[in-house]
């Protein structure tokens, strides 16, 4: 997974990733990923199964559909927390397949996940991080115009770096059987959400090399679409053809 060099430390500090409700609310309701665990073994003991103890160092924000008529109970990540999110996701839990943390999981007493698994966690996770970044945009919108393009520069970066990783998980798992521990559907929509979002904030003013890249994962896709019309719902949007076609004509004629 090839990865764009962003300056954020991948250093694990408790709530660094989570906030301290929501970690004392999924502890309430069992809801700990093996990934955020400080114990990884959930084997039966006496006939009962041990309970995952949450490490708040691990945790990270879980995505949650939105209730009708609720507000969001727990507070949103900050723009550093969410770029150190995704550096740790992708950089330590898609590539060990477990957490590489401390002394146990250093001499490999902990046995790596199936990627199946990785995958399903990750995703769920780069959801929660899209729904972050949205507010996160929002609040940006009342700064300076030059901390706007960066932050809108930084923003196009993740999002690359997401379809890489949903392109390469599809891959990977594109031979296995067991349909019920991977859903590719959900990766391929995850995959659209996140080249739509890329050219939402695309501008004259923040052109770079990584919109090519994008339309040719865009074209990809569509060709998907054609070839295969149950995959219909993986169709780009018109406008994202007639925005990148526009935006590349006028780069020419400056």
């Amino acid at each position: 997974l090839r990865m764009i060099s962003f300056s954020f430390s991948t250093a694990l500090t408790p709530y660094g990733m989570c906030s301290k409700e929501e970690c004392e609310e999924r502890q309430r309701m069992n809801e700990v990923s093996e990934f955020e665990a400080i114990t990884h073994d959930t084997t039966f003991s006496g006939g009962k199964k041990k309970t995952r103890i949450l490490d708040p160092s691990l945790a990270i924000t879980k995505y949650r559909r939105s209730a009708a008529g609720l507000q969001r109970r727990n507070t949103s990540r900050s723009f550093d927390q969410l770029m150190h999110t995704w550096k740790y996701l992708s950089s330590t839990i898609v590539v060990y397949q477990r957490v590489h943390k401390n002394e146990q999981y250093e001499n490999g007493n902990q046995k790596a996940s199936s990627f199946s698994k990785v995958v399903s966690f990750v995703n769920d996770r780069i959801r929660a991080i899209q729904v972050d970044l949205v507010l996160s945009q929002a609040a940006q919108q009342q700064q300076a115009q030059k901390s706007l393009l960066f932050h809108h520069e930084t923003i196009k970066k993740l999002q690359l770096e997401f379809v890489r990783y949903h392109i390469l998980s599809l891959y990977l798992l594109s031979d296995l059987e067991n349909t019920t521990l991977f859903e590719p559907k959900f990766s391929c929509q995850a995959l659209m959400t996140s080249i739509v979002a890329y050219f939402e904030i695309t501008t004259d003013d923040n052109n770079d090399d990584g919109d090519d890249e994008m339309f040719c994962y865009t074209v990809l896709c569509q060709l998907v679409a054609n070839f295969h019309p149950e995959n219909s719902w993986m169709k780009s949007n018109q406008y994202l053809f007639d925005f990148y076609c526009r935006n590349r004509n006028n780069s020419k004629s400056d």
